[in-house]
């Protein structure tokens, strides 16, 4: 990274484009430590004065800026909608966050949002864990049966996020999208995110189906492996 002062900046917005805001936290990749030449400043504008939360992008002194506006309404509402998608993405901001402008809210606020990362998404029912299963099993099978190289990779790579989802759900771990894959495996799991990793960059590199096939039955296997005879979905529905 460079020898920017972000958290400079940061404070700078607050005092310019949001100066009767209640509070603001800093948050995202620089926060943690991560931050890369392109990340931008990740902003949490609290304003209890605002209709609805909103989103807004810009550049501000050259530094691209993400800025996420919410209400004390709209934290509970985009903290429920984070937590049914199974991807906390607001609560962990908050978590993380640093403070820009203090308000005894945000005590409340953090509290929350890491009470709701500590709980998790949530023990799956069977019915979950089985509707999972089939839809992999279906992958798996069209990974077994694709000869066109480009169309086997786009199974590889719906495999990869199906398996994650699966792997960390039916252990009470929240899942991720993009770069957060990985994050959200290493966080679990570190040592099988190593293995995992390994076994789909060998995959691209070599086309051999055989190490992914293994991966996929040893993450099925205890609860109860491949599943196509029995499934049905719709069937009984009252309407």
């Amino acid at each position: 990274m460079t020898n920017i002062n972000y958290f400079g900046i940061a404070k700078k917005i607050v005092e310019e484009k949001y100066p009767n805001c209640d509070g603001a936290l800093m948050a995202g990749s620089i926060i943690r430590g991560e931050g890369t030449e392109t990340s931008d400043i990740d902003l949490i504008i609290y304003d209890d004065n605002i209709a609805k939360g909103y989103r807004e992008s810009y550049y501000f002194d050259g530094v691209p800026i993400e800025v996420f506006v919410h209400s004390k309404k709209s934290f509970e509402y985009f903290f429920d909608f984070d937590c049914k998608k199974k991807m906390p993405s607001l609560p962990v901001m908050v978590m993380e966050s640093r403070i820009v402008k203090d308000t005894k809210y945000f005590e409340e606020l953090k509290h929350r949002a890491s009470e709701i990362y500590q709980i998790g998404p949530g023990k799956l029912q069977k019915s979950e864990i089985d509707f999972m299963r089939y839809f992999i099993t279906d992958l798996k099978d069209d990974l077994i049966g694709s000869n066109d190289e480009f169309e086997t990779i786009l199974i590889a790579n719906e495999l990869l996020v199906k398996l994650h989802e699966f792997y960390l759900l039916t252990n009470n771990k929240w899942i991720g999208r993009s770069k957060w894959i990985k994050r959200s495996l290493s966080k679990y799991d570190d040592e099988f995110e190593i293995k995992f990793e390994k076994i789909f960059l060998d995959f691209y590199s070599t086309r051999e189906k055989s190490i992914l096939l293994n991966l996929i039955a040893e993450i099925l296997l205890p609860y109860g492996g491949d599943y196509f005879e029995g499934f049905s979905i719709g069937k009984d529905d009252v309407e």
